[in-house]
């Protein structure tokens, strides 16, 4: 199986009191908890998502019986069997809101960039929006709380299980990038522009490394055109420092809230016109209905925020 440190791999206090974005303690130190260097995550390595097969595990032992084939898990079919799982030593101290985990889902288009003296076979863009989604359910390492998934899988169809906590704190359990921001700033004290300056410049440079590690293997086929939309998941310690948690192919396109039903339907359309529409020009000679058209396209060709991260462009 795959090791993944992302948690920066530093012993664990246990009797240290981690804070949240309000400066408020949260539990996790006393002799019942759990030592949080030996806390795992276990995920099946692909085909699957929505949460899926994650388990979150005490130590070694619990960890090899989850991934070995003699082991008792439901999970080890023919999926795992093939590609396997990932395994995630736990974020000791992650930054909280409001005393509860969340992630930032971040879209990542790639497109196929066939052509001759081509430097990348493959363009990476990604989208000028995030947004945040977060846990109904406090955060704390007692054990009790470590097999609670609720407090640790910010997947909506994990979250929609409890419907008293879902949507209790913010629509949905969704925050917009601008309200993520005014939070960080309400509690953390960093500069208004910090999410513009200093957050999303420092996701993009972990998208334009993973974009570089794969793309020679994101089109086995040759095909002459193609994309794939994927969604990118992110995490913060204590210190706002980015993690990638995981990529997901096929990600969440659910529309349970306003911010969603705009930005989903902002990234689909985006998605088509750098994926589908360059290669349909407009025709030369137009009738009053498709230049009517043609204006339209153009507006949202123009509203465009997928930002090329590698690619044609990339003269590195």
């Amino acid at each position: 199986f795959i090791v993944d440190i992302i948690g920066g791999g530093e012993e664990a206090d246990k009797n240290m009191c981690a804070k949240n974005g309000r400066g408020e303690e949260r539990s996790g130190g006393d002799d019942k908890n759990c030592d949080a260097g030996a806390i795992w995550i276990v995920k099946p390595a692909a085909s699957t998502n929505r949460g899926i097969g994650i388990q979150v595990c005490e130590g070694y032992d619990q960890v090899i019986d989850v991934v070995s084939k003699k082991g008792k898990s439901k999970l080890n079919n023919r999926l795992t069997r093939k590609h396997g799982w990932v395994v995630q030593k736990y974020m000791e101290r992650p930054f909280l809101i409001h005393g509860r985990k969340f992630d930032l889902r971040v879209f990542v288009l790639f497109t196929v960039n066939k052509g001759k003296n081509l430097r990348r076979p493959v363009n990476s863009y990604m989208h000028g929006e995030f947004y945040v989604r977060t846990s109904g359910v406090v955060y704390n390492t007692s054990r009790k709380g470590v097999k609670n998934t609720m407090m640790h899988l910010t997947n909506d169809a994990v979250q929609k299980k409890v419907k008293d906590n879902y949507g209790k704190h913010e629509m949905a359990n969704k925050l917009s990038m601008v309200e993520f921001g005014e939070y960080l700033t309400e509690t953390n004290g960093v500069p208004a522009d910090y999410v513009e300056s200093v957050l999303r410049p420092r996701l993009k440079e972990i998208v334009k490394v993973t974009a570089k590690s794969v793309e020679a293997k994101l089109n086995k086929n040759g095909r002459k055109h193609g994309f794939e939309l994927m969604g990118y998941d992110f995490m913060l310690d204590e210190n706002l420092k980015p993690w990638l948690i995981e990529v997901n192919s096929n990600p969440c396109l659910e529309q349970p809230c306003p911010l969603l039903e705009r930005l989903v339907g902002e990234v689909v359309e985006s998605s088509f016109q750098l994926g589908v529409d360059r290669f349909f020009p407009p025709p030369k000679v137009q009738t009053k209905k498709c230049g009517e058209a043609v204006k339209v396209i153009e507006d949202l060709r123009r509203s465009n925020k997928f930002e090329l991260v590698t690619g044609e462009n990339d003269v590195e």
